[in-house]
C-alpha cells in the first residue's frame, strides 16, 4: 500500500505577506523551511500511527510525502481516517493536509 500525503495552500501561505512588516526577506526565507518541517511532521505521525518505522518514508519534499506500507492491517484506512479527525487546528484560508492511500500490486 502506498500512502500519499499532500498539504494544500503552499504558494499562498509562503507569498501572503504583509507589506508593512519588517523582515520581509527573512519571512520570505523561513516559509518554505516551515512547509518542509510540517511535511515531516505529518509524515512521521502517519508512520507512527500505523506502527511502522522512519525507512518506510520514500519521498517527503516540496509539501508531499510517500510512505511504503507493506502488509498492511485491514484497519489502515480507518487509522488513518481516525488521525485526520483528532488533527489539531482547522487549515486557514484554503490551507490544510489531505492523506490519501493507493492500493500497490
Amino acid at each position: 500500500m502506498l500512502i500519499v500525503g499532500d498539504l494544500s495552500g503552499i504558494q499562498e501561505f509562503i507569498f501572503a505577506l504583509a507589506e508593512e512588516e519588517d523582515g520581509l526577506a527573512r519571512m520570505l526565507r523561513a516559509r518554505p523551511f516551515y512547509v518542509q518541517a510540517l511535511s515531516e511532521v505529518l509524515a512521521w505521525r502517519v508512520q507512527r500511527t500505523l506502527d511502522k518505522p522512519r525507512d518506510t518514508l520514500l519521498f517527503c519534499a516540496a509539501g508531499k510525502f510517500a510512505i511504503l506500507v507493506e502488509n498492511a492491517a485491514p484497519d489502515t484506512p480507518a487509522r488513518l481516517r481516525a488521525m485526520a479527525r483528532h488533527q489539531t487546528g482547522k487549515p486557514a484560508r484554503g490551507r490544510g493536509a489531505a492523506v490519501d492511500r493507493y492500493d500497490v500490486l
